[in-house]
């Protein structure tokens, strides 16, 4: 998987939000984060031949940290320039931007080990473990450890996982991911941090794959997005209600379901953008234009904003 600080190219193509997006917030910002995807793909690409190490970009940066072994970096609400994330199996904190760290506890816990974290205003932590469970801490030394959702192993995945927090709510969207699945897949909401969790959706069961890709809390119109996958049962869906009740995006190309599985979807004052899942359509950016609308009352895919032409797989 190539990271960005933005999204992530995952290895089959599908388009992942790893962080923060709030500066790209302009209608201008689109079209730059069009191109910055292109520039990082490219270089991706000359460093593969090259056998060369990848270097930072600019807004849109591919994040290589000399001599780390960072594989997760957390959503943060924190003020200021600190930031975590785990580095070398430690649940660690940067003051400079990884040029040194302070290490906490070991990111294994009895509840698996840390895969995506989100430190909250209040310097508190809500995870995901490898598991497939949503745990809760005070700090980087796991002070206060607590589970507060157990999926019994049903989210293995880490692209439908997403955090928001708006100075009331504390939002986690999480849903279950699994392969070679036929149950209905559940999408969990917290309005509290992690603390507590509902079901707010059950998706479709009519492929072999029944499991979320992305979720989204678009703070722009207090609407929670979400797309399914697979196959047949490929929707996205979105709710202006917290998830009381549903409403599905139309598809206007017959036999081509991949495109209402999006594994990216990032909101915008002006529009929604939706990162393709592969399985035989080209990989690339949809969107819904907002318009004089704030909330969607109808959704069509695709409506291509940018494709890539190449071929990759699906998740």
């Amino acid at each position: 998987m190539s990271r960005s600080k933005y999204v992530s190219v995952g290895d089959t193509g599908g388009l992942i939000l790893d962080s923060k997006y709030d500066d790209f917030a302009t209608n201008a910002a689109v079209a730059e984060l069009r191109d910055k995807i292109v520039e990082v793909r490219d270089e991706i690409k000359r460093a593969s031949v090259a056998g060369t190490r990848l270097s930072p970009k600019t807004n849109l940066f591919v994040e290589h940290l000399p001599e780390r072994s960072t594989l997760s970096i957390a959503t943060s609400y924190v003020e200021g320039q600190v930031s975590y994330g785990i580095d070398h199996g430690w649940v660690s904190v940067s003051n400079d931007g990884w040029e040194s760290k302070t290490n906490g506890a070991r990111s294994s816990t009895e509840y698996g080990a840390i895969r995506r974290l989100c430190a909250w205003s209040d310097g508190t932590f809500v995870a995901l473990t490898y598991q497939g469970n949503i745990i809760r801490f005070d700090d980087i030394n796991l002070s206060n450890l607590h589970e507060t959702l157990n999926t019994d192993g049903k989210v293995s995945s880490s692209i439908n996982i997403s955090f928001w927090e708006d100075g009331i709510n504390r939002i986690v969207l999480v849903g279950d991911y699994e392969q070679d699945t036929s149950y209905a897949p559940k999408l969990y909401l917290s309005l509290d941090g992690g603390d507590t969790f509902n079901v707010i959706l059950e998706g479709k069961t009519g492929f072999v794959n029944n499991h979320w890709h992305a979720t989204c809390y678009d703070k722009f119109s207090g609407t929670i997005w979400a797309s399914q996958g697979d196959g047949s049962s490929a929707t996205t869906y979105y709710s202006a209600d917290l998830g009381k009740t549903w409403e599905e995006a139309s598809i206007t190309v017959s036999g081509k379901t991949s495109y209402a599985q999006p594994t990216l979807i990032l909101p915008f004052p002006d529009r929604v953008v939706f990162g393709r899942d592969g399985a035989g359509i080209p990989p690339g950016l949809d969107q819904w234009v907002r318009g004089e609308k704030k909330t969607p009352s109808e959704i069509k895919l695709p409506s291509p904003a940018f494709e890539f032409r190449m071929e990759h797989g699906s998740h």
